[in-house]
């Protein structure tokens, strides 16, 4: 006789970039337990895998819109699902950020489900260089950011304007749209920036979306009130 099929729930969500509504299970056990284990060996890239793979379990998405989601969505719908299949209430355990004499450790209740996608004002992914001539820049998946930034962390100009290039998804004129540019010709485009123009692609990165929400809290030691603004996945689960 064959063992019985448990019923699992399914719940929608939002996808922050497109607004577009989505359903999701919660995560199985055994999908938790790969989570967990890359959680322990606390290898960013195993980590990073099991959250996607997770994803593309869970969501009823095609996989290669999943994989190909900016990286503040990935881990807005990470969230999401965690919320639904663990608890959406997780515990945080904060410090007096800095150097500061009392070493008291506050416990703090967070809900998962008030964290949001924030989007800054000033951020916009079409990029006027000049008068007549514009790009539209695509956000880097989970797993392109985690690359660029082993890349960009020995400050290498060639990887920094190839990463740049990389994600240049239109370039425009007055006359013309060119979509979907070969690298080389990418990489050669934005090597004819000046410092000014290379600067405004600079702050689509700097002023990018991210999963963020503030807390302020009391220090029962010392009294002392203190603001603490979580940015990125790994922040909710300090």
């Amino acid at each position: 006789m064959a063992l019985p099929k448990i019923a699992v729930p399914e719940f929608k969500a939002i996808i922050p970039s497109t607004k577009e509504e989505v359903f999701f299970r919660p995560f199985l056990v055994k999908e938790e337990k790969v989570l967990l284990m890359a959680l322990e060996g606390n290898d960013q890239e195993e980590i990073t895998n099991a959250v996607v793979n997770i994803l593309t379990s869970c969501v009823k998405l095609d996989e290669k819109r999943i994989v190909n989601l900016p990286n503040f969505d990935i881990e807005y719908l990470f969230l999401q699902i965690r919320a639904r299949s663990v608890n959406n209430l997780v515990m945080l355990s904060l410090r007096h950020p800095g150097e500061s004499e009392c070493k008291h450790t506050t416990e703090y209740e967070l809900n998962l489900e008030e964290v949001e996608v924030i989007f800054p004002e000033e951020h916009d992914n079409k990029i006027m260089l000049t008068d007549d001539v514009g790009v539209v820049m695509k956000y880097p998946t989970i797993t392109g950011l985690n690359k660029a930034q082993e890349k960009l962390s020995d400050s290498n100009v060639e990887n920094i304007l190839r990463f740049f290039a990389e994600n240049i998804s239109i370039i425009f004129d007055n006359d013309d749209v060119h979509e979907n540019g070969a690298k080389e010709e990418l990489m050669e485009f934005v090597e004819q920036l000046n410092s000014k123009q290379f600067n405004k692609l600079a702050q689509f990165y700097k002023t990018m979306p991210y999963i963020g929400h503030n807390i302020t809290y009391t220090c029962a030691e010392c009294g002392k009130e203190e603001f603490i603004p979580l940015r990125g996945l790994n922040s909710f689960f300090m």
